[in-house]
């Protein structure tokens, strides 16, 4: 469960900024309390919330780095930059604990 908090986070809590992705805290921490006002995290799901949230970023980095690369460029589907993801994983480098998500 915490992992989907964790891909929640990343596509819900960020925000371009000088044409990068950063973390908007307000919107993180709402999603946190919420999330906990139904269903605690335990104490281990709090210290690994970081590495969550960069796996959660990196598959999709993935996902849509193989997508951008492979997908046939008539295809009808919108090829999605694998870029924002990058960003993404980078802010959550700079992050030490869950208590730096806002909460």
């Amino acid at each position: 469960m915490a992992y989907e908090l964790a891909t929640c986070v990343n596509a819900l809590c960020f925000k371009k900024r000088n044409k990068v992705f950063v973390l908007d805290k307000n919107k993180s921490a709402q999603l946190l309390r919420g999330y906990q006002s139904i269903r605690k995290l335990s104490s281990k799901e709090k210290s690994n919330f970081n590495t969550l949230c960069r796996g959660s970023a990196l598959r999709y980095l993935l996902t849509r780095s193989y997508d951008y690369l492979n997908t046939p460029k008539k295809a009808l589907i919108k090829i999605k930059d694998p870029k924002e993801y990058l960003d993404k994983l980078n802010y959550h480098r700079k992050l030490n604990s869950f208590k730096d998500y806002g909460k």
